[in-house]
């Protein structure tokens, strides 16, 4: 089973159980985390968000609300953070490590390695969106890894007590997703492309 099926099954269990992996921050100690002031140079969760490119447009005090609404969990290499088929729940930050997706090829019944996702990466966006949303493809660590997730009901909650919050993270998570689409759809073309400069004219044939 993989872990997002587990953590599916621990929410149905006790909704109140399943937040206690959650991140907590004291409000001084994030603001000292993420001040340039503060000295530190190791990463940190605080910093970790800032240098996320979809949420450049979050202020420090959104970022810290956010934080407080995802869990924070180290797998190992090889586990499986999800299965292809799953019921999508939750939306993947890769703090350290990488993570592989494979899908299985119907032909030869074989997994097959679509891509690669390394620190600062993020994934599996769509569950958040999409209530009937199956995994189209699986995720396994390829290297120890500590992953930040924010599952479906912790952003209901984040919805529905900070709003503001909570539609700044959808719009965010909806840019993302748009640009896969092109980026895919880009692919598709040259792919596209390719096969038909590839294929014989009817000249040639005859």
């Amino acid at each position: 089973m993989s872990e997002e099926k587990k953590v599916l099954e621990q929410y149905k269990e006790g909704p109140e159980a399943f937040k206690t992996s959650r991140t907590e921050i004291a409000t001084l100690k994030y603001y000292w985390q993420i001040s340039p002031l503060s000295g530190l140079k190791s990463k940190n969760i605080p910093r970790f968000l800032r240098k996320i490119e979809v949420f450049k447009n979050f202020n420090d005090s959104e970022l810290k609300t956010l934080s407080r609404f995802m869990h924070e969990r180290v797998y190992n290499a090889g586990e499986q953070v999800f299965e292809e088929g799953d019921s999508g729940f939750g939306f993947y930050l890769i703090y350290s490590g990488g993570i592989e997706l494979f899908s299985k090829n119907p032909a030869t019944n074989e997994n097959e390695l679509i891509t690669s996702y390394g620190e600062y990466d993020y994934f599996g966006e769509l569950a958040l969106l999409e209530r009937r949303n199956r995994r189209n493809a699986s995720a396994i660590c390829s290297s120890s890894s500590t992953l930040l997730t924010l599952y479906t009901p912790d952003l209901e909650e984040l919805i529905e007590k900070h709003p503001i919050v909570g539609a700044r993270f959808i719009q965010a998570v909806g840019f993302v997703i748009s640009q896969r689409f092109i980026k895919l759809s880009e692919d598709f073309k040259l792919l596209h492309n390719k096969v038909c400069n590839e294929q014989p004219s009817e000249e040639n044939e005859n």
